[in-house]
């Protein structure tokens, strides 16, 4: 049984063992051995140490935080409550909140129909697109 490794100076790296692991093939076939060396010198091992440049966090996030408002902040709109569009408190409720167009036509969901059933049928649909093309389904009379 092998006694684990101690901290600092006392450890004994199990890693290091790793590194001539793929030198040779253990019980290659003839020939076996030549075609696994020639493979291995076409593409180069990594060495130890990472090569890649540092990455600049600096450059890579510069600019992110343009036209953020800080929470603290006056308001631009100061004759607006904070919970205009909600279902309760002062300002105007759900119904303000706009929900567009619809979709889709009758016609347009009918004709593409057999594609949505086909897609609700597959084994990995989300339960929630299986239940709108349902809806859907419903909503046009079809069982």
């Amino acid at each position: 049984m092998t006694t684990p490794a101690g901290p600092g100076k006392f450890s004994q790296r199990t890693d290091k063992a790793v590194g001539n692991a793929n030198a040779a093939l253990p019980n290659a076939a003839y020939g076996e051995n030549k075609d696994y060396q020639e493979a291995k010198s076409a593409a180069p091992m990594a060495q130890g140490g990472s090569q890649a440049a540092p990455m600049n966090l600096q450059q890579m996030f510069q600019g992110m935080g343009q036209g953020t408002v800080p929470l603290n902040a006056e308001s631009t709109m100061p004759q607006t409550p904070v919970t205009d569009g909600a279902a309760l408190g002062p300002g105007a409720g759900t119904e303000a909140i706009a929900s567009g167009p619809p979709l889709a036509s009758k016609d347009n969901l009918m004709a593409a129909m057999t594609g949505l059933e086909w897609m609700a049928n597959r084994p990995n649909t989300n339960d929630a697109v299986r239940l709108m093309i349902m809806k859907a389904k419903a909503e046009l009379g079809i069982g």
